[in-house]
């Protein structure tokens, strides 16, 4: 059949099961403990069954998303309203892929890792290195925004009013998944004060959906090894200072510079009596390179565990 005669083929159920095989020294539960994501909606981690659920926006479609990890093969569960074309089912996973953040290759990291401890080099082998994300970029900076100058509650509040009736899709659960940036971008700042515990940040976020309703790879800020262009771009953003910047960085894959914001600053209160955490961490973790946040969250990992 030529290109321009090809249709979609379409499943003939709504709901379905497949696999997909774990890069080596995966943990599902390791990735959704990484930080904090895995408690702000569409997120569900459910910790008795180590099962992540979710529900994911594919164009104006809402689907149910649950994942669990047997052995090397990671277990998902899609199910929609409507069945699913082969080509949706593509794009799905290609997301799911990105929260699950089993695309990156942790083979440098694993060599400093072990170039600086046998402890470190172990983390990595339990699973740990990955960082649970946003379906879209637009996702992780979206939420990155609802976390300035706030307490942890309130971003968990902003989080849940944006994956509601008023601006988001409803999968066949009832969950909601996170709202696209056309959605957030036709309402104004004042409307979406109304309906999300924003505050001054309401003209932030309608200006960042404006962003990525234009062009949704931010001019390809994942794509270009370039952390000097990536910081430009994200750092022009509105709302977005130092330390906005570097975790939405982070949410990218650039690990080299710590967004020092008040749990940062409490570990180095911990460990030491250093006035500057920023310089502190700066030290601390130079010999981690274009790693060193992972250095400074592997040692949050290894104080928990003593």
């Amino acid at each position: 059949m030529p290109p321009h005669a090809m249709r979609e083929i379409l499943r003939p159920m709504a709901k379905f099961t497949c696999t997909m095989e774990s890069p080596i020294y995966y943990s599902l539960a390791s990735t959704c403990h990484a930080h904090g994501w895995k408690h702000l909606q569409p997120f569900k981690w459910i910790e008795e069954t180590a099962t992540l659920g979710f529900a994911l926006q594919e164009n104006d479609k809402a689907a149910d998303i649950q994942i669990e990890q047997r052995g090397t093969q990671l277990l998902i569960a899609i199910e929609s309203r409507a069945r699913i074309s082969a080509r949706a089912e593509k794009l799905l996973l290609a997301k799911v892929r990105r929260v699950l953040d089993v695309d990156r290759d942790l083979s440098e990291f694993y060599a400093i890792a072990a170039s600086i401890g046998g402890e470190y080099a172990a983390l990595v082998k339990s699973g740990a290195g990955r960082l649970l994300h946003g379906a879209s970029l637009w996702e992780d900076a979206a939420k990155t925004l609802f976390t300035t100058n706030c307490s942890w509650s309130l971003t968990v509040k902003m989080a849940e009013a944006a994956c509601s009736e008023t601006l988001a899709l409803r999968a066949p659960s009832g969950a909601f998944a996170f709202p696209s940036p056309d959605r957030i971008s036709i309402k104004t700042s004042s409307e979406l004060r109304e309906v999300l515990p924003i505050g001054y940040r309401a003209a932030f976020f309608h200006s960042l959906a404006t962003e990525f309703n234009t062009d949704a790879a931010l001019g390809g800020v994942e794509s270009n090894p370039s952390r000097t262009f990536a910081a430009k771009k994200v750092g022009d953003l509105m709302g977005f200072g130092p330390y906005a910047t570097n975790h939405v960085l982070v949410m990218a894959g650039f690990f080299e510079e710590i967004p020092v914001d008040s749990i940062v600053t409490a570990f180095v209160a911990s460990v030491s009596k250093a006035r500057d955490p920023h310089a502190f961490v700066f030290r601390r973790y130079r010999p981690w390179g274009r790693y060193a946040w992972w250095g400074y969250k592997f040692d949050q990992m290894l104080r928990r565990k003593s």
